[in-house]
């Protein structure tokens, strides 16, 4: 099965991910390795980004792009574009003129918010988006604290149309790591929607989403573990719901 990578920092030079060509031909390879066949890549935005930020992006994209398909395994890539959006109560205006990229051009977008966000200014910046016509997907949701212990939120965000990604490496921490643990469950119940590396890299998370890939394919339902390594990530791309 091809996979999907659709949160990653792998656009040169842009934010803390990738910061040369070189390193950025590097993680794809990995991610070719790892078997991804489809990326989207998510630099970083946030609402005091430059003016011309999106330019920036586009630019860099397309040269990587470009230097891509003169690899050996270029040909079987498709990269997209898209951002990682920090929300601010002015996302949703960026977002209106352009000066933020959704996911692959579609009306799904990934927005991350501070680890210690109240689930209540979370709830509220994610209904705010999806009011606004957008399908916000919020990113690494293992980090935000405020959704572990209390499932009924969960329920609220579902009701909302709101979708959860993991990043693959957070499916194994140690026996006693709590969000390891909530991830695996999460993921057998269905309630997460897409798998991602939120790799920066070669220097910083690496490209590795295999291993995480190989355990919900083995431990998910299989309408869950199809939803989650292609049909989700598919209608994404196809801007379609799920």
């Amino acid at each position: 099965m091809d996979l999907y990578d659709i949160h990653c920092h792998l656009i040169p030079g842009v934010d803390d991910g990738s910061q040369t060509m070189e390193e950025s031909l590097e993680a794809m390879k990995l991610e070719y390795e790892e078997g991804v066949r489809h990326i989207i890549c998510t630099s970083h935005f946030s609402a005091d980004c430059e003016a011309g930020y999106a330019s920036k992006l586009q630019e860099g994209f397309e040269q990587l792009k470009a230097r891509l398909k003169e690899t050996p395994y270029g040909a079987e890539m498709r990269l997209h574009l898209g951002n990682e959006l920090m929300y601010s109560e002015s996302l949703l205006e960026c977002l209106d003129e352009g000066r933020a990229w959704t996911m692959a051009g579609s009306h799904y977008i990934l927005v991350e918010f501070l680890p210690s966000v109240r689930y209540e200014e979370l709830y509220k910046g994610l209904r705010r988006l999806a009011s606004g016509g957008y399908t916000p997907i919020l990113a690494h949701m293992e980090r935000y604290r405020c959704l572990y212990k209390e499932t009924d939120r969960l329920d609220e965000l579902r009701d909302l149309g709101i979708c959860l990604q993991v990043n693959g490496a957070s499916l194994f921490g140690g026996v006693f790591d709590s969000a390891s643990a909530v991830v695996r469950k999460l993921c057998k119940s269905g309630r997460i929607h897409f798998l991602g590396t939120d790799s920066h890299g070669t220097h910083y998370r690496k490209p590795q989403i295999k291993k995480a890939a190989a355990w919900i394919h083995d431990n998910c339902p299989a309408p869950v573990a199809e939803g989650i390594l292609c049909g989700n990530p598919m209608a994404v791309l196809e801007d379609k719901l799920f």
